[in-house]
């Protein structure tokens, strides 16, 4: 091998260890952002929420209202589908990507009753952008037909290709405490900064 062909492998060798060792250095970082503001149940869990209830906005505390009441005490209560006072439910905690980045977000479904025992549980549903920051409410109020008592109930929540979907209970004026017989659903899309309805039936 002549000097001058000598000095051009070396001259490669050189270039390619140069190009390796810079894509690995550019790779990791974004992999360990991606992994970082990917939520997490224990996010969820610690969410802000607004007022429900009556209650202060606050941190969720093991998917508890802090200021909740505890049965038989009388007074507001509020906490994920379930925790708390509503262990006995699904847990209604969702993650997957509805505003279209490419990392997963979060989604809560929250009961609330203005009386703790009632058997009367609204529903509300918060969305959530990674590390937990609260986006916003997911708007089922006014899409789902008048209830005689508690606004709503959410049974089935998923999120399916960017959507978010529900399936909603109101109650019928013979419905018992316990079971809204009256079932909506809806699919929700986030858009230009708030949730729109793409779909009911």
């Amino acid at each position: 091998m002549t000097k001058a062909m000598a000095g051009h492998v070396h001259r490669a060798i050189i270039a390619a260890v140069v190009a390796l060792v810079l894509s690995t250095a550019l790779a990791v970082p974004a992999e360990a952002t991606a992994t970082e503001d990917r939520i997490t149940r224990a996010d969820l869990l610690a969410a802000p929420i607004p007022s429900v209830c009556g209650m202060q906005p606050t941190h969720l505390v093991d998917g508890v209202h802090p200021d909740s009441d505890t049965f038989p005490d009388p007074g507001p209560a509020a906490a994920i589908f379930g925790h708390g006072f509503l262990t006995g439910a699904p847990e209604k905690m969702r993650t997957g990507d509805f505003t279209g980045d490419g990392v997963a977000d979060g989604l809560i479904v929250v009961g609330c009753n203005q009386t703790s025992g009632s058997s009367y549980i609204t529903s509300r549903v918060f969305a959530y952008r990674p590390n937990g920051r609260f986006l916003g409410h997911v708007p089922v109020t006014g899409h789902v037909p008048p209830s005689r008592v508690a606004p709503f109930q959410v049974g089935r929540a998923v999120i399916v290709d960017g959507t978010i979907r529900l399936q909603v209970w109101t109650f019928r004026r013979s419905d018992a405490h316990c079971c809204p017989s009256v079932l909506t659903r809806l699919w929700f899309r986030w858009h230009n900064g708030s949730f729109d309805l793409v779909r009911r039936a």
